[in-house]
């Protein structure tokens, strides 16, 4: 037994010292091979293109999404009871200011206002008596006093005449009131009739017909709805990372994916002062719409424009590269030429160009094609000249 151990012992020690023999050898190869190895060629030159600072007026825009509704929109109601005699308007008719929309029929108006125009005939001829009867008392009261003076009528005598005097008259105003309120009941009818009369209250576009020819209606049941779109307004909701930045007034594009490749312009109108928890902020954009092409309803994409900056300078946005956290960009420098990586300071920027605030001078070429790619120091050389300045100086 104790031989076989000493045996495996043996073994175990020659396969280590294999294992060592065999890594410094294999070392002493891998240090013979990397000492005369050549250096690998540097890589060509990078084909690029540039651009120099341009002028351009620059407008920073949030972008948010929202509905078009109706600048007016209103749901004309029944004033009076009655049957629907007459509805001369349909679905998308235009109709004036103060159009007669709707007709309703009720006899019992046409018969109450019959009477009350007779009542009010009765009490003016009542009237009209009164103030004849009233001539009589006032010549007996006058002769009476005249012939008090000369000793033939008594105290009691003028008492009489003057208080039948007073009769009189009070019978005069009773009848003046009496007829007031005649006209008044012919009045009240004559509102009534005409609240069987449902008028437009603007001049628009009837988007609905609630009620039809032959329906009862009751005292503010719906009739028409009448909608003016002649202007339009477009809610939308800001986050509140841009809440600060918009103001009422502020110009906006506005884009309906209805009516592609057209634009609408339009400003800030109204803006909630309450931050909604679900749907942020509300702002309310004003759009004219003199053709009516913008509908209630579409959805719309907008633009606010929160910030402009004319003539500012600008490179492309792809031409921005990151250093060390800041932005930068890839300047041609030196001969042979080479990218050399520069710092920036940008200012606004919209989906194409970013302002240049420093870092650069209107002479810098910067690079465009190819910036993503390229390392500082990295020989390049250029495919043509300032291919994008060109285009900016075109617009």
């Amino acid at each position: 037994m104790k031989s076989l151990a000493l045996k495996v012992g043996q073994s175990a020690v020659i396969a280590l010292s294999c294992v060592v023999v065999a890594y410094f050898v294999f070392d002493y190869a891998s240090r013979d091979s990397e000492e005369t190895a050549e250096p690998s060629p540097p890589p060509p030159p990078l084909t690029v293109e540039f651009t120099t600072l341009q002028p351009r007026n620059l407008r920073q825009k949030v972008e948010v999404v929202g509905t078009i509704f109706p600048m007016r929109d209103v749901i004309v109601t029944a004033s009076a009871a009655g049957q629907v005699s007459s509805m001369p308007v349909h679905l998308g008719d235009a109709v004036a200011d103060r159009q007669t929309i709707v007709e309703l029929s009720d006899p019992r108006l046409q018969l109450s206002l019959a009477a009350s125009r007779a009542g009010a005939e009765i009490a003016r001829v009542q009237l009209r008596i009164s103030q004849a009867r009233l001539e009589y008392p006032e010549k007996i009261v006058e002769h009476i006093r005249r012939i008090s003076l000369k000793g033939y009528a008594n105290a009691a005598n003028v008492d009489q005449s003057e208080t039948a005097l007073e009769i009189a008259r009070a019978e005069v105003e009773l009848a003046k009131s009496r007829l007031q309120q005649s006209l008044t009941e012919v009045q009240r009818g004559d509102f009534a009739i005409a609240n069987t009369r449902a008028e437009a209250p603007f001049a628009g576009l009837v988007a609905e017909r609630i009620a039809d020819l032959g329906d009862l209606v009751a005292v503010g049941d719906p009739l028409v709805r009448v909608i003016d779109i002649s202007t339009v307004i477009a809610t939308v909701h800001v986050v509140e990372r841009d809440y600060a930045q918009v103001e009422i007034g502020q110009s906006a594009e506005i884009r309906v994916d209805a009516l592609a490749g057209e634009i609408f312009p339009g400003h800030v109108l109204r803006i909630s002062p309450v931050i909604d928890v679900k749907t942020r902020t509300a702002v309310v954009l004003r759009i004219d719409n003199p053709q009516r092409r913008l509908k209630p309803g579409m959805h719309s994409r907008v633009s606010i424009v929160v910030n402009n900056r004319p003539n500012a300078q600008v490179t492309p946005v792809a031409s921005l590269v990151e250093s060390d956290g800041q932005p930068a960009v890839f300047v041609l420098t030196g001969e042979p030429t080479i990218a050399k990586k520069r710092v920036v300071e940008v200012g606004l920027s919209d989906d194409e160009y970013v302002e240049i605030l420093s870092g650069l001078s209107s002479d810098d070429r910067i690079i465009t094609l190819g910036s993503q790619v390229l390392v500082d120091g990295q020989p390049v050389e250029t495919a043509s000249g300032d291919t994008i300045g060109k285009v900016l100086a075109r617009n």
